[in-house]
């Protein structure tokens, strides 16, 4: 929050007649800080969508009923100079049950063990049923790339895939450059697959049915890869179970595409993208995450950073896990209900 911000935040408070005690002051500075890191959603009409703004005639009174009742929580909580605070005793247990469902030790193994044969079976299914909608609209050209496409085959999928993974360690100015076929640049690639085949299957991979004209518009806006996150969680849940340190934060996926819950964070590297809450070991090792979907996600609204812990924690329950998290997560309120709750 810059000096400036400040100032007008001050010079905003000084035009109500309501007093606020020093307690109070801070949370509202904190929470300006906060809507700061956190950004807000971006439309294609804007670059910037802000939840809560003080403008200059605008009275501190007229701060959403969430804010009051937040700051009413934090001045309420009864603070003490005893710590009376008693270690949890860890009562889960580390394990990788998913070592049983392991065929080897090499590294397809573990892909193996989150890309299942049945998961992917669904996205095969699911993308010819759809390069075959393409190929039956009406005023496809003779000459489109749709004309040649082949029913897709799970060992296909898994040649996608791989060449996928792969050019996140080779980086190219262009897609099309992993396909040169001159001694000097080549990678390879054509062996595996085509190009114009890897760019087919690209176009038509699909993890959902698209809604129908005729039926009503669809509320879950990540209705399309909700199959893809809901197979994440639930496989990750089945095969590790994590030690006592825990930790919550987001993550934003670079995108600067036309997307009606894109948001724009001033003080990330890449501003523009979509945001994931993310449950991660401190090594970083992601054992839940959350896609945010704009002002119309059902975990929006007040006490949104209590729902996203929750939603991410829930799992983890009366086990005695330690959660790290930052300020715009946390809140004594929060502290208290997951202490009851054994963590």
């Amino acid at each position: 929050m810059s000096d400036k911000e400040v100032i007008k935040l001050v010079n905003n408070l000084s035009k109500t007649k309501k007093i606020y005690t020093d307690e109070q002051l801070l949370q509202l500075l904190e929470r300006e800080m906060s809507d700061d890191e956190e950004g807000g959603e971006v439309s294609d009409e804007e670059d910037t969508h802000l939840d809560f703004e003080l403008g200059g005639d605008q009275e501190i009174d007229e701060i959403p009923d969430e804010v009051e009742d937040e700051l009413q929580e934090f001045v309420s909580a009864g603070w003490c100079d005893n710590n009376t605070t008693t270690a949890l005793p860890f009562s889960g247990q580390q394990a990788f049950p998913g070592r049983d469902l392991l065929n080897g030790n090499e590294p397809v193994d573990y892909f193996n063990l989150f890309f299942t044969d049945q998961f992917l079976e669904m996205i095969v299914q699911e993308s010819n049923d759809y390069a075959e909608s393409i190929f039956m609209r009406a005023g496809v050209s003779e000459y489109s790339r749709i004309t040649s496409w082949k029913p897709l085959t799970v060992g296909e999928m898994k040649v996608f895939l791989g060449l996928l993974f792969h050019m996140g360690t080779l980086k190219a100015v262009r897609m099309t450059d992993y396909w040169k076929q001159a001694p000097l640049f080549s990678l390879g690639f054509g062996a595996y697959m085509s190009r114009n085949r890897f760019f087919l299957i690209m176009r038509c991979m699909h993890f959902a049915k698209n809604a129908s004209p005729e039926d009503p518009a669809p509320q879950d806006r990540l209705y399309k890869v909700r199959p893809l996150i809901t197979h994440f969680n639930e496989r990750v849940k089945l095969v590790y179970y994590p030690h006592k340190n825990l930790c919550i934060d987001e993550s934003v996926m670079l995108w600067r595409g036309r997307l009606f819950f894109r948001v724009y964070i001033q003080n990330k590297r890449h501003k523009y993208g979509v945001k994931f809450y993310l449950l991660t070991e401190p090594n970083g090792f992601i054992l839940r995450c959350i896609v945010y979907s704009g002002k119309s996600d059902v975990l929006a609204g007040v006490g949104h950073a209590e729902k996203i812990v929750n939603s991410l924690t829930e799992d983890f329950y009366d086990a005695g896990h330690s959660l790290f998290m930052d300020n715009y997560y946390n809140s004594v309120g929060l502290a208290e209900r997951l202490l009851e709750k054994k963590n």
